[in-house]
C-alpha cells in the first residue's frame, strides 16, 4: 500500500479531526440547551462557573507543555527518531502528572473563597472538584500528542469522550435522573481523562523521566508558560466577572450567548494543534511552504468565521428563543455583541499557532497580555454601565485587540500583509450586510440564512483565491 505524504496525512487529519470536533461541540451545545431547560438559567451559570474553572485549571496544569511537546515531536518525527519521539512524550506525561497534583492542591486550599466570589448559590466541596482537575488535565495533552504522531483516529476518541459523557448526563437529568449541573460538568472532564490515560498506556508510553528531554521541555514550555495563561485568562474572565458582579443567573444568560457565539472558535485550537508539527517541520525548510501555509490556514478561517458570525447578527433573537426558550431573551443581544467578535476570536487564534510554530514565543506572550489587560480594563468598566451586552462588548474589543496585535507581529516576522487585509474589508462588509438583514421584516430562519449567504458572498468576492478554492473542492470532495 502507498504511504501518504505528509501533506495528505495532515488533511486526512484534519478531516477527521473536523468531523470529530463538530460532534464534539454539537454534544456540549445540546447538553448546555437541556441543562438551561432542566434546570433554568441559574442552573446553566452553575454549569458554566465550575467549567470555566477547570477549564482555568487545566490551562494551568499544561503549562504550555502540550504544544512544546507537539512541536518537538514535529521536529523528531522530520529526522525520522522515533525513540526520541517516544521519551519527549513520556517526559512531557509525568511533567503534567506533577502540575496537575499541585492544580489540585490549590483547588483545596482556595475553592470555598472563589466560589463565594463569584456568587455561587450551592458550591461542589473542594474535593470533587480536586479529584477531577488531574483527569482534565491529560484531555488536552493525550489529544495534542496523538494528532503530532498522526494518530488522529485516538485523538477524535478522546476528544469526544467528554460531550458523549456531558450529553448522556444532560439527557438523563433532562428525563428522570437526580444530579446537579455541575456533577455533569465534573463527570465529563473525569470520563474524557481516565480514556486520554488508558489509550497513551495502550501505545505504548508511560510517565516516565528521562532527564534530557525533561529539561528541553521545561526550557521551552516556560517561554509558553505566561502566554498560555494569559490565552487562559482572556477566555474564562468574563465568566469570572460576570458571576461575580451580575449573579449566577446572570451568568447562564451570558453563557447562553457565548455557547453560541463562540461554537465556531472552538473549532481553532484543536485544529491548529495538528498544524504545530507542520508548522515545526517547514520553519527548517522552505520559507515559501510556511508562509503558503499561513496564508491559506489564514484566508480559509476567516471565511468560515465570517460566515458563521453572519447567522447570529441577523437572527439572534429567534435563535436564542427557539433553543432556549422565551425566557431567554436577556441573551440576545450579548451574543450578537459576540458575534461580532468571533471573527477577530478565530484570526487571533490563527495566527497564534502561526507564531508558536514559527517560534515568536515572545511577540505572542505580549500580545496575549496587552489583550487580556483590555479585556480586564473593560469588564471593570462596562458591566456597570451596560450589564450583559458591556461584558459582551469587553470580550469583543480584547478580541479584536488580540487580532490585531498578533496580525502587526506575524506581518513584522514575514506573514504577508494582504490576507489579514482582506480578511479585515471582508469582516466589515459582511457585518454590514448581516446588521442590515436584521431590521427586515422576515422569519429568523429566513434571516439567518440570508445573513449567512449576504457573508459567503462577501468571502467568495474579497477573500477567496484560487489556492483556497482548489482546497474547498478537495475537502468536498474527500481528495487529499
Amino acid at each position: 500500500m502507498r504511504s501518504l505524504g505528509l501533506g495528505a496525512q495532515l488533511i486526512q487529519g484534519a478531516r477527521l479531526q473536523l468531523v470529530a470536533t463538530i460532534l464534539a461541540l454539537g454534544s456540549s451545545l445540546v447538553s448546555q440547551l437541556l441543562i438551561a431547560r432542566t434546570f433554568g438559567l441559574s442552573g446553566l451559570g452553575e454549569y458554566s462557573a465550575v467549567g470555566a474553572v477547570l477549564s482555568l485549571a487545566m490551562s494551568i496544569s499544561a503549562s504550555g507543555i502540550p504544544p512544546t511537546a507537539s512541536r518537538r515531536v514535529g521536529v523528531e518525527l522530520s529526522g525520522g527518531a522515533s525513540t526520541a519521539v517516544r521519551r519527549v512524550a513520556n517526559s512531557g506525561w509525568l511533567l503534567m502528572a506533577i502540575t496537575s497534583a499541585f492544580v489540585a492542591i490549590l483547588a483545596l486550599l482556595l475553592w470555598d473563597r472563589l466560589a463565594d466570589a463569584m456568587q455561587l448559590e450551592d458550591p461542589l466541596p473542594p474535593t470533587i472538584l480536586a479529584i477531577a482537575m488531574p483527569f482534565g488535565a491529560m484531555i488536552a495533552y493525550a489529544n495534542q500528542i496523538f494528532q503530532a504522531t498522526l494518530r488522529t483516529r485516538l485523538a477524535a476518541v478522546v476528544l469526544l469522550v467528554e460531550p458523549a459523557t456531558l450529553l448522556g448526563l444532560s439527557v438523563a437529568a433532562y428525563a428522570f435522573l437526580a444530579i446537579r449541573p455541575a456533577e455533569i460538568a465534573i463527570a465529563g472532564d473525569i470520563a474524557a481523562g481516565f480514556v486520554a490515560i488508558l489509550a497513551l498506556a495502550a501505545t505504548g508510553h508511560r510517565p516516565i523521566p528521562s532527564r534530557v528531554e525533561m529539561g528541553e521541555l521545561l526550557r521551552d514550555a516556560r517561554a509558553l508558560v505566561p502566554s498560555a495563561y494569559g490565552r487562559s485568562l482572556l477566555r474564562q474572565t468574563d465568566r469570572f466577572i460576570v458571576s461575580a458582579s451580575l449573579g449566577q443567573a446572570a451568568l447562564g444568560a451570558y453563557s447562553a450567548a457565548a455557547a453560541l457565539a463562540t461554537i465556531g472558535m472552538r473549532l481553532i485550537d484543536p485544529l491548529g494543534r495538528l498544524l504545530l508539527p507542520a508548522y515545526g517541520r517547514f520553519a527548517s525548510g522552505s520559507s515559501g511552504r510556511l508562509e503558503r501555509l499561513r496564508s491559506v490556514h489564514v484566508r480559509l478561517w476567516s471565511a468560515y468565521a465570517i460566515v458563521l458570525m453572519g447567522i447570529p447578527l441577523a437572527a439572534a433573537d429567534g435563535i436564542v428563543a427557539q433553543l432556549y426558550g422565551p425566557d431567554a431573551g436577556a441573551a440576545a443581544e450579548p451574543l450578537r455583541i459576540l458575534a461580532v467578535g468571533l471573527v477577530p476570536g478565530v484570526v487571533a487564534g490563527v495566527l497564534y499557532v502561526a507564531m508558536i510554530g514559527a517560534g515568536q514565543f515572545r511577540e505572542a506572550l505580549a500580545v496575549t497580555w496587552l489583550s487580556v489587560a483590555v479585556q480586564l480594563l473593560l469588564l471593570g468598566i462596562l458591566p456597570g454601565f451596560l450589564a450583559l451586552p458591556g461584558a459582551a462588548a469587553a470580550r469583543a474589543a480584547a478580541l479584536t485587540a488580540a487580532a490585531l496585535g498578533y496580525g502587526l507581529f506575524a506581518v513584522g516576522g514575514g506573514f504577508a500583509r494582504r490576507p489579514l487585509n482582506r480578511a479585515i474589508v471582508a469582516w466589515i462588509a459582511a457585518a454590514a450586510f448581516a446588521i442590515a438583514v436584521s431590521f427586515l421584516p422576515l422569519a429568523w430562519p429566513a434571516r439567518a440564512s440570508l445573513g449567512a449567504a449576504a457573508a459567503l458572498l462577501v468571502c467568495v468576492i474579497v477573500l477567496f483565491g484560487p489556492e483556497e478554492r482548489t482546497i474547498l473542492v478537495r475537502a468536498a470532495t474527500f481528495r487529499p
